[in-house]
């Protein structure tokens, strides 16, 4: 059997943008063993994907015989011989990895312009202006001649059948008293305080859902705690609004599957909620949502403030240390310019 490996070692985000290449991989060549590798905290994203047949997870070894674990972790995956090696990276240790485990006789394609990108056979300029998800189909258009449409852009994400039965379980003694929900995502860890909003404005949304009759979960990890227990204090009227947080991401998963709406940041969430299909409102600042933003069919709705200085997430020398100028109380020019009563008013469209 032929195969084909995709290599994408980055966060639930990326990992879920890359799954429309694969589905299209998997139509265009059916009789193909499509395989994956991917980071471990984004392995979740796909581990149910039902176009994948194999899932490699790309680790970072501790200090105890790492050379060899990693040696091992290589050949493994070298042994299955690939046919074409579809490299979605510019961080040079991944596209060495790479090249590390095809051979020869691999066709390899991905990026130009990046670190060890000369160790490709087949190369496309990268688009900032474009969809991560369009750059990554173009490479089927311009090397493989596949015919790229709308629905082609949808993202895909299911739950393992194991996994979705334990986890229904465990959040459904949670849900059945809820009735009809909102979910308000108000933390992006690992990038705050760059794409923060205002506690007082997520208040303002939360408040605004809940006097509707419907009941609010505030989704996050246990890292947003602070930010959380700041919304909270702004609140006012506790009664309809649960925190969920420090869950495992199957829980939050399913928590989202079954809302009438989400509102997000700029984080993985974000991207989750959109694979999902649930409707989305989602905020963004110093990154453009034209090139990582919902896209495709269904309902979604972004806001972002146009300023000059932006979007500045994604040029080369862009580095969270440097951006922190921007930070005036903690939240971006970009970020605080966005008002409650904006969100308020595409929310009301949900509930």
């Amino acid at each position: 059997m032929d195969r084909i490996l995709v290599v994408r070692i980055g966060n639930i985000g990326d990992v879920l943008m890359a799954t429309p290449l694969v589905r299209k991989l998997k139509t265009m060549f059916p009789q193909t063993a499509i395989d994956f590798v991917v980071s471990p905290h984004a392995e979740f994203a796909v581990k149910g994907n039902k176009f994948i047949d194999n899932l490699y997870v790309y680790r970072k070894y501790s200090k105890v015989n790492r050379k060899l674990r990693k040696f091992l972790f290589k050949r493994r995956i070298r042994r299955n011989k690939y046919k074409i090696c579809f490299v979605l990276e510019s961080n040079r240790e991944y596209m060495q990895f790479a090249y590390d485990v095809t051979d020869k006789n691999t066709l390899k394609i991905g990026y130009d312009g990046y670190a060890c990108s000369n160790l490709l056979d087949k190369k496309n300029k990268y688009l900032y202006k474009t969809h991560v998800i369009e750059n990554q189909l173009f490479l089927l258009r311009d090397f493989l001649k596949a015919e790229i449409l709308e629905p082609d852009f949808r993202m895909d994400f299911w739950f393992p059948e194991n996994i979705s039965r334990k986890f229904s379980e465990e959040v459904g003694r949670e849900l059945k008293s809820a009735g009809d929900y909102f979910v308000v995502h108000p933390g992006c860890t690992e990038y705050l305080p760059l794409r923060a909003w205002q506690s007082e404005k997520f208040a303002e949304v939360i408040n605004f859902v809940a006097d509707k009759g419907l009941n609010v979960f505030i989704t996050g990890s246990k890292n947003d705690k602070k930010v959380i227990d700041d919304i909270l204090n702004a609140c006012g009227n506790m009664q309809n609004v649960t925190v969920f947080i420090g869950k495992n991401i199957w829980s939050a998963a399913r928590l989202i599957s079954r809302a009438k709406g989400v509102v997000s940041l700029d984080t993985g969430i974000l991207h989750l909620t959109r694979a999902l299909g649930t409707p989305l409102v989602g905020l963004f600042g110093p990154s453009d949502p034209a090139h990582t933003g919902p896209i495709g069919e269904g309902f979604y709705k972004v806001i972002r403030k146009d300023f000059k200085c932006g979007p500045c997430h994604y040029y080369p020398e862009y580095r969270l240390e440097d951006k922190k100028k921007c930070l005036d109380g903690n939240v971006t020019p970009c970020m605080k310019a966005i008002t409650a009563h904006e969100v308020i008013s595409l929310v009301e469209g949900m509930v």
